[in-house]
């Protein structure tokens, strides 16, 4: 498995339309089309045909329209269960999984194909649901503080592909 790390970066924002548009026009993700981006222009002997974007699979044509349709969590949930699939929260990170519905078997992370969870927290303005709330004046302990991702008020998420 290769290692990834988060990185962020400022663009411009007629490079992220541009980015947007492409990963539209080949149903993929941003993230896919910005990577193939990257290996093409800095590996020194890659042909564009050697590293091609991948083949949408109809799952993924699924949760993106999922994704830009649904008005809520429940909404999400019950557009993802008609194609198949379902949304956990699991592991220490709390991570968004992707998985197969009814069988419940993971298939893959959603932050790696498509917005995290702090991005549809933010966007559905509420907290997915299933998860503890935290209770109000309740320090968390200093490992959980270590844990817990803190997103700046400062820091203005860009917003996601416009439903079609």
């Amino acid at each position: 498995m290769t290692q990834t790390r988060l990185v962020s970066i400022r663009l411009p924002v007629d490079l992220i339309a541009l980015i947007e548009h492409e990963a539209h026009a080949r149903d993929t993700s941003p993230a896919q089309v910005i990577r193939h981006a990257l290996r093409v222009g800095l590996t020194p002997l890659a042909e564009p045909e050697d590293d091609p974007l991948p083949v949408a699979l109809p799952e993924m044509r699924a949760l993106q329209e999922a994704l830009d349709q649904a008005q809520g969590w429940i909404d999400l949930q019950i557009r993802l269960r008609s194609a198949g699939l379902v949304l956990r929260a699991g592991g220490a990170d709390q991570r968004l999984g992707l998985h197969e519905w009814p069988s419940d078997r993971f298939m893959i992370a959603l932050e790696e194909i498509g917005p995290s969870l702090g991005e549809l927290v933010l966007r559905y303005r509420a907290p997915f649901p299933g998860r503890p709330p935290e209770a109000k004046g309740a320090s968390p302990s200093r490992s959980e503080s270590a844990q817990t991702p803190m997103i700046s008020r400062r820091f203005m998420l860009p917003p996601l592909r416009p439903a079609a």
